[in-house]
C-alpha cells in the first residue's frame, strides 16, 4: 500500500467517525418515520411517494432490526453513506418494515421523534397478491403459506398498536385509500408529518427501486397505478375467515390508538 492509499483510507475512516458524531448530536433534533406494514400492502409504493418529498429521505426497505434508539443513528448513517450526502437538519428519515423479526421494540416505537404509519390491506387481495407475485419469482409461496404469513404479521401489528403511546404519533392508512383516494390520503399524511409542501402521486426512481421491497415492474412506473386485474386465488374458507377476523381486530386496535 502506497502513501496515497494509506492517506485516503485514514481520511475515509476519520470522515465516518465525524459523521457518526454529527448524527449523534442531531439525534434529539431529528425526526423519523416507520411504515409498519406487511408484504403487498403498498409499503414500497408509499415509501417512494414519501422519499420523493424534499423534506424526507429514505434508502429503500432496510431489512434492519432496531433494538434501541441508537439504531436510529445507524439508519441515518447508512442512508448518508448510501446516497453520499450529509444529513441536513429537519429531514424526516424513513424506513418500511414488513416483517415481525425486523419490527423495532416498543421503546424505539415510542421514541417521541418517531412517527408510526400503520399500513394495512384487506386479506383476500393481499394473499392473492402475495401468491401471484412471489410464486413465479421465488417459488414455494402456496396459498397456505401466504395466508399464515398475513395472519401472523397482522397479529404482530395489532400487538404493536396496543403497546405504543403518544396517539398523535400514529396514523392508519389503508392500501385501498392510498390507491383509490390518493389525493385525500396524501393530504392526511402531509398534515400528519407536518410537511410544508404537498405530497405528489408521482415519485422518483432510485438505485434501490425494484431491489429493496417490491420486486415487481409496477414499482418502476413512477406513479400510483390502479390495482392490477389478476385471477383471484382460491383461499380455503377457514383460512380466509381467520384472516378477515384478524384484519378487523387489528383495524380496531389501531383506530383506538390514533388521534387521526
Amino acid at each position: 500500500m502506497d502513501r496515497e492509499e494509506s492517506r485516503l483510507i485514514k481520511w475515509y475512516s476519520d470522515f465516518q467517525k465525524q459523521l457518526v458524531v454529527y448524527i449523534n448530536r442531531l439525534q434529539c433534533q431529528e425526526k423519523y418515520a416507520f411504515i409498519l406494514g406487511h408484504m403487498r400492502s403498498g409499503s414500497t409504493l408509499l415509501l417512494h411517494l414519501l422519499a420523493s418529498h424534499p423534506e424526507i429521505i429514505a434508502g429503500g426497505e432496510r431489512n434492519k432490526t432496531y433494538h434501541d434508539i441508537e439504531d436510529l443513528n445507524t439508519l441515518a448513517l447508512d442512508i448518508c453513506k448510501q446516497q453520499r450526502i450529509i444529513l441536513s437538519h429537519g429531514k424526516i428519515i424513513i424506513d418500511q418494515i414488513n416483517h415481525e423479526k425486523m419490527t423495532p421494540n416498543i421503546d424505539v416505537l415510542n421514541y417521541p421523534g418517531l412517527k408510526r404509519i400503520f399500513l394495512l390491506r384487506r386479506p383476500e387481495e393481499t394473499i392473492s397478491s402475495i401468491v401471484n407475485t412471489f410464486e413465479p419469482i421465488y417459488g414455494n409461496w402456496p396459498v397456505e403459506r401466504g395466508t399464515r404469513y398475513y395472519i401472523s404479521r397482522i397479529n404482530n401489528i395489532e400487538q404493536i398498536a396496543k403497546g405504543v403511546s403518544l396517539p398523535d404519533n400514529s396514523i392508519l392508512i389503508k392500501y385501498e385509500d392510498l390507491i383509490e383516494e390518493s389525493s385525500v390520503t396524501l393530504e392526511r399524511l402531509q398534515k400528519f408529518l407536518n410537511l410544508k409542501h404537498s405530497l405528489s402521486t408521482t415519485y422518483k426512481l432510485y438505485r434501490y427501486t425494484g431491489y429493496r421491497g417490491d420486486p415487481s415492474n409496477r414499482i418502476k412506473s413512477g406513479k400510483i397505478l390502479k390495482v392490477e386485474d389478476r385471477v383471484k386465488i382460491d383461499i380455503p374458507s377457514h383460512l380466509l375467515n381467520e384472516a378477515v377476523a384478524t384484519y378487523n381486530k387489528c383495524l380496531s386496535s389501531i383506530e383506538n390508538g390514533c388521534v387521526d
